[in-house]
């Protein structure tokens, strides 16, 4: 019988590789015990030389040398010998797969060879009288497909035994730096142990072929990654910042970050939470605590490599690292779901009976006694543990779904308030679904800050919205007033900030795409209808809902754009709906100021907004990028519940003052940029064509915004031409039209004038107090850095175009513009509306075609606009119809 080849221990009597691993066991623990006696000898060198004095202490130092000397040849001695035994170890190991891979061909290739054969012919006295040949035997066709496969046995061999004579060799040169060096980078050496050899240095890129090879020769224990992180912090940091990772990077940072977990190490942990809650004295409240750690440190390690891996376009899904760490979580959320109410009281008990001592991995030690609980900080990382272990099982980024959570859990997360009535007429009652396992739900994930799945982000969101508009629209239509509230309405803010976290459900639940079953078509007004508490920050979190849509407008990405104007035409469509008396609704009641309530999340809206000018400024029933899905009379709706966010008197609650950073400020300050923007674009190659599309374009979209800056007023039941439908009606930062009539188109430099001192400033340099500038201690108080003065400054821009011109002279001017830094903003303003709409009546600007062009289009088509769209004080039915009736406006 032909044998097989034979593998190591077949040719080196009984020797494998895992007995020569096992060889370096004892080594590896002596020598570590040597590394510690040098410390330990260092530290007795220090100690004798601080408690002696004079000639002696030199001496007893150099005593003290040659034993330290000693230990450390000893340490490097032995650590060398470890890494040269795992190296010789892993080229057996290599060996003998080969050997298995030529030994299964080799029965295989031989198997098949002999059944193949055909059968000698029955009929011997038949046939052409050729010969058959005898079939092959089993050992003969054997001993041919061995004869083919030698080649490749007799290279390993060589390779085997060049490798041996290589490490003896090594072994008898003893430790050099290059061959140090090389086991170091292979892993074979601990970095721990590198230290032995005070000459050697490390870089970055050297450690991460250090901890590369070390984990894919499975040498890398648990314990030795938590200490190579300890050892190296800034090594993850560095390498998560390396652009366009290679898999060997992406690997390696991934196995670095996360603890090496799986569905086992979940039911262990989940079964000592729930012992715990048993009082088993096998975990009891350290055991508990611990459990829970392990679950944070697996949603921390998911947390740091989630922006690392969105931003480098890194599926995580599919490491099996990551699929680990999903593993356990899916199981210790399955395990311990039942319990989820016991588990949260025994968090918050503080009578446990605390019966020992521990040390955790990063070497705390805790000691408990009895009728201790745990801390404030314990109990918070606990319940942040728990919500985002559950976040994170929901997470198709990290290999999970809605459908891997508990089905129990599922339904919580499905609930919503409803009533019913029931009895006879005489006995009827009321009875309500408080959605109670929701709101229960809802506060444990509050804890949390991980980022939701798509699923349960959307299902959450869409049960929290549902439920406050169900439960409002019961308490509406009851008599009386008599309010019980079994509905817990501060818990939408919370849902909301959640699922904020994860841009593309909550695009799907603004567009009103992909949603569940019982999401309301008015999700957008329910939330927007909500008085949220800003003092507790419930507005901002509710803002988080849309405050995504403007990034994404303008990225770069084409994805991302199409999803933030998807979301933005369903947004802007549910404002404005009329249906079910929707738009009057969110206005409000007479001299209300609507979005006033929410001036956060309509802050998100206007500079939502400010990506849809062009649209807006564009023809009704226009097709392509620039087509609006908004009629006109539904843009000017639109347009006046963003203007109806400005600053209240705090007794009236009427307007009082201009505020750049409210809606309407915001608003007007895009719309005069879109106007400038344009100017400045056209005024390169002015002719007839363009001009009248610029004047039409920037007229109308003047006009329409007009208009619904007197609707809010008029809505309000104030005057339209009070005198805060005054102040922002002449927000509209008209420097650059103003400029160009004077015959001045502005440069970037100078659009505002030279006072204002921002430069080349346009959107978003506008609107925000960071990029104000900063305030000129020579001016008045009156003109530091706020929305007026970005108005007044244009104001004077405009003014100093018309002297720098030739067209007026400076002595001409009122003091309060030809002085005005004495002046307040308020009468700089006055002064020049005075000023302008004299001069301009009496002086035309250009009489040449272009401007003539420009001035009339621009006339014409905001007066078109503004007249049709504006409500007339005193026609009700006007007003009535423009709150709701959809076909409201221009015939």
């Amino acid at each position: 019988m032909v044998a097989d080849f034979e593998d190591y221990a077949e040719l080196h009597g009984g020797v494998t590789a895992d007995k020569i691993k096992s060889a370096a066991d004892d080594p590896t623990a002596h020598t570590a015990t040597v590394q510690s006696l040098i410390g330990d000898l260092a530290d007795d060198d220090a100690a004798v030389a601080s408690n002696i004095e004079g000639d002696v202490t030199d001496a007893t130092q150099m005593n003290l040398e040659p034993a330290t000397n000693a230990a450390r040849r000893l340490a490097q001695n032995g650590t060398y010998a470890i890494g040269l035994l795992t190296s010789f170890a892993a080229t057996v190991s290599t060996f003998d797969s080969t050997v298995t891979t030529l030994s299964e061909e080799l029965n295989a290739n031989t198997t098949a060879r002999f059944n193949a054969q055909p059968s000698p012919s029955e009929d011997e006295g038949s046939g052409d009288g050729a010969d058959t040949p005898d079939p092959l035997t089993y050992p003969e066709i054997k001993a041919q497909e061995k004869a083919k496969l030698q080649g490749r046995y007799d290279r390993a061999l060589e390779t085997l035994e060049t490798e041996a004579d290589s490490v003896a060799g090594k072994f008898e040169s003893g430790p050099t730096e290059a061959d140090v060096r090389s086991l170091v980078l292979a892993g074979l050496i601990p970095l721990t142990q590198a230290s032995l050899w005070p000459g050697l240095t490390l870089n970055a890129d050297d450690k991460f072929q250090y901890y590369k090879n070390r984990v894919n020769a499975g040498l890398m224990t648990e314990e030795e990654r938590l200490a190579f992180r300890e050892a190296n912090p800034e090594l993850l940091e560095q390498w998560m910042e390396v652009p366009h990772p290679s898999e060997d990077l992406q690997a390696a940072i991934i196995s670095l970050a996360l603890p090496r977990v799986d569905a086992d190490d979940g039911e262990a942990d989940a079964d000592r939470v729930v012992r715990a809650l048993d009082d088993a004295n096998s975990s009891g409240p350290a055991g508990f605590l611990s459990a829970m750690e392990n679950v944070q440190d697996v949603n921390n390690g998911l947390a740091l490599l989630a922006p690392w891996a969105a931003k480098n376009g890194i599926d995580l899904a599919r490491n099996a690292s990551v699929t680990g760490a999903q593993d356990y979580l899916q199981k210790f959320v399955a395990d311990t779901w039942d319990k989820q109410s016991d588990i949260q009281d025994y968090i918050k008990d503080d009578k446990h009976r605390w019966t020992t001592s521990y040390t955790v991995s990063d070497g705390t030690h805790f000691e408990y006694h009895e009728g201790d609980g745990y801390s404030d900080g314990q109990q918070s990382n606990m319940f942040k543990a728990y919500a985002n272990a559950i976040l994170n099982t929901s997470q198709e980024d990290f290999g999970g779904g809605y459908t891997d959570l508990p089905e129990d859990l599922r339904h919580d997360a499905e609930q919503v308030f409803s009533s019913e009535m029931k009895g006879s007429i005489s006995g009827a009652y009321w009875t309500f679904d408080d959605a109670g396992d929701f709101q229960d739900l809802a506060e444990l994930m509050v804890h949390g800050d991980a980022a939701p799945g798509d699923d349960l982000a959307k299902q959450m969101a869409s049960s929290a919205a549902t439920s406050t508009a169900n439960s409002e629209d019961f308490w509406a239509n009851q008599p009386g007033g008599d309010r019980q509230d079994p509905w817990n309405t501060g818990l939408l803010a919370d849902v909301l900030d959640m699922t904020s976290r994860n841009r593309d459900a909550t695009a799907d639940l603004v567009a009103g795409e992909d949603v569940p079953p019982n999401y309301r078509s008015d999700f957008n007004a329910t939330i927007l209808d909500q008085p949220f508490d800003l003092e507790n920050g419930d507005e901002a979190k509710a803002a988080q809902m849309y405050s995504w849509i403007h990034d994404d407008a303008v990225s770069d990405d084409p994805a991302a754009v199409e999803r933030a104007d998807r979301a933005f035409d369903k947004l802007s469509q549910d404002i404005t709906s009329t249906e079910d008396g929707n738009f009057r609704h969110l206005m409000g009641g007479e001299g209300e100021s609507a979005a006033y309530r929410n001036t956060l999340i309509t802050r998100e809206i206007a500079d939502a907004f400010s990506d849809h000018l062009d649209e807006f400024a564009s023809e009704s029933g226009t097709d392509g990028a620039s087509g609006s899905p908004l009629s006109e009379g539904d843009r000017i709706r639109l347009m006046t519940y963003i203007a109806s966010d400005h600053v209240g008197d705090a007794d009236t609650g009427q307007p009082s003052s201009f505020d750049y950073d409210r809606g309407a400020g915001r608003l007007s300050a895009y719309v005069a940029a879109y106007q400038q923007d344009a100017i400045r674009e056209w005024s390169e190659h002015p002719t007839t064509e363009n001009t009248l599309v610029l004047g039409d374009k920037n007229g109308r979209l003047q006009g329409l915004w007009d208009a619904a800056l007197i609707n809010e007023a008029q809505e309000r039941g104030l005057n339209a031409d009070d005198q805060e439908a005054e102040r922002v009606r002449n927000m509209k930062i008209a420097s650059g039209i103003a400029a160009t009539l004077a015959g001045k188109i502005p440069g970037a430099g100078d659009i505002l004038g030279p006072a204002a001192g921002v430069g080349n400033t346009l959107l978003s340099n506008l609107l925000t107090a960071e990029h104000m500038p900063e305030p000129n201690a020579e001016q008045l108080p009156d003109w530091q850095a706020d929305g007026a003065n970005v108005t007044t400054n244009n104001t004077l821009a405009m003014v100093d175009a018309l002297v720098d011109s030739g067209r007026i002279d400076r002595a001409d001017l009122p003091a309060s513009l030809a002085n005005p830094e004495g002046t307040s903003n308020a009468n700089v303003q006055g002064a020049a509306i005075d000023f302008f709409s004299d001069y301009f009546s009496q002086n035309p600007p250009h009489q040449d075609s272009v401007y003539t062009n420009f001035t009339t289009e621009l006339h014409s088509t905001y007066k078109g606009y503004n007249d049709q769209y504006k409500l007339d004080q005193a026609d009700k039915l006007n007003k009535d119809d423009f709150l709701d009736q959809d076909d409201w406006g221009r015939p």
